[in-house]
């Protein structure tokens, strides 16, 4: 470092915008630099938190429309200005103010629209209750009942019981998947087997699971004349199509976990069972790895199951045509349950920021300059989204335009990142070298 004259901090800070000057403060924003032997840092972009799921839509034909906002940045920090600076030489407090002339804040967005998928067990329940039913919600519904058994199964089964619970929850978005496939939705709430929907076998399974009935309620039923239940047909149905649009999907390996459920357990038959047979068939079971899997001689498929993958062959073709059409643009993302992802961009000045901070000395006696704190008011964040196809971008933008209470969270958001930022860090560390190279 020089030894030369040392400047006082007034002419450090004109020092810091004089785009000679080797410590050029808009130039540290873009690029490391090197000053004398010691090397000044700099802040390309700033990352701000994800907005989380903000509603900005409730009308019909979209339904509830939520948008996040991640992934993002505020950058163009290149373009700060100084505003002014005062020292205290008394206290050696020191006061500095800054300001941008225009600050981008840009990422990622998602939109999505219509029924929650935060839980595939909670999907598939949705699309077996009417409106109704979903507003009167009992909290002591099949969900709740069904969160039980996770519990059981967890404590209570032994390593199988855990293993199959993993495998669930590893797949869980696969499988909420699924459901945004508006054909394997018809399918999976239309669909009759014996004039049962799956709303019938749910209900069906929530009363053999209910306490007291666990031990002599029939889970299944009776086998008919094919050896198979009424029960175990619309279980396989319901497993071939979440395997096909799994497969479709590209979640293949959601779809071998499906394929493989019935492996979970050794049932000796297609005979009647109660929750507690199954339970204990669970618990008592070693758990099916890969490797053992490959192990179990191949048995003989029954005839009623080779029966209904012929039948089903027409609607799986029907699940993978739709897919087909929304993965090529034929069938509009905003017409499906899917998430619309794409990229934002906002341009904005920000207000002015100020900057306190102490000058004292080092060991050796050379001043240094610390900034402790960076405070401001904040504005609004205007943001565009990049287009998507159909009728729903127009509306969400006008709709992005009026939300006051959308660009003053950004505004807040964007003016709080910087803050905590390694802003104040990198001003002290310039001036203090200005300073010192004077």
């Amino acid at each position: 470092m020089s030894e030369g004259k040392k400047l006082s901090v007034e002419a450090a800070w004109n020092v810091l915008w004089n785009p000679g000057s080797p410590c050029f403060l808009p130039s540290t924003f873009r690029s490391q630099r090197h000053v004398g032997q010691v090397w000044l840092a700099h802040i390309p972009k700033v990352d701000v938190p994800d907005t989380g799921p903000v509603v900005l839509l409730n009308k019909e034909p979209w339904g509830v429309v939520t948008l996040n906002l991640k992934n993002a940045a505020v950058s163009n920090l290149h373009t700060i200005e100084p505003v002014k600076i005062e020292h205290n030489e008394k206290t050696g407090e020191v006061t500095a103010q800054v300001q941008f002339r225009q600050l981008q804040y840009a990422g990622d967005y998602e939109v999505r629209r219509g029924k929650p998928t935060a839980s595939a067990l909670k999907l598939a329940s949705a699309q077996l209750r009417t409106p109704t039913a979903l507003a009167d919600a009992d909290p002591n519904d099949n969900i709740s009942l069904a969160k039980s058994y996770q519990d059981k199964l967890s404590l209570q089964s032994g390593p199988n019981g855990s293993l199959m619970l993993d495998t669930y929850y590893r797949h869980n978005d696969a499988y909420a998947e699924a459901f945004t496939n508006e054909k394997f939705n018809t399918q999976w709430a239309t669909r009759q087997t014996s004039g049962q929907t799956t709303k019938d076998f749910a209900n069906h399974t929530a009363t053999a699971a209910t306490p007291g009935n666990t031990g002599t309620v029939s889970v299944n039923g009776q086998p008919d004349n094919t050896g198979a239940t009424p029960y175990n047909i619309h279980s396989f149905t319901m497993q071939l199509l979440v395997v096909a649009t799994c497969n479709k999907q590209n979640n293949q390996d959601a779809a071998t976990a499906a394929s493989k459920f019935q492996d979970s357990t050794t049932t000796p038959s297609q005979s009647s069972q109660t929750v507690d047979n199954v339970m204990n068939l669970v618990a008592t079971s070693p758990p099916q790895t890969p490797a053992s899997a490959l192990a179990l001689p191949q048995a003989i498929e029954p005839e009623w199951k080779t029966k209904i993958r012929r039948e089903l062959m027409p609607d799986i073709e029907e699940i993978e045509r739709a897919e087909d059409d929304m993965q090529r643009g034929i069938r509009l993302r905003e017409e499906t349950d899917k998430p619309i992802n794409g990229q934002f961009s906002g341009y904005f000045p920000s207000y002015t920021l100020t900057l306190t901070g102490k000058l004292g000395t080092t060991a050796n006696g050379n001043p240094q300059l610390k900034f402790s704190s960076v405070t401001g008011p904040f504005g609004d964040v205007p943001i565009k989204l990049g287009v998507f196809p159909g009728k729903l971008h127009g509306e969400l933008s006008e709709s992005i335009d009026k939300a006051q209470f959308l660009k003053s969270i950004l505004g807040k958001r964007a003016v709080s990142s910087i803050a905590s930022s390694k802003l104040a860090e990198l001003l002290g560390h310039a001036l203090t070298l200005a300073m010192n190279e004077g």
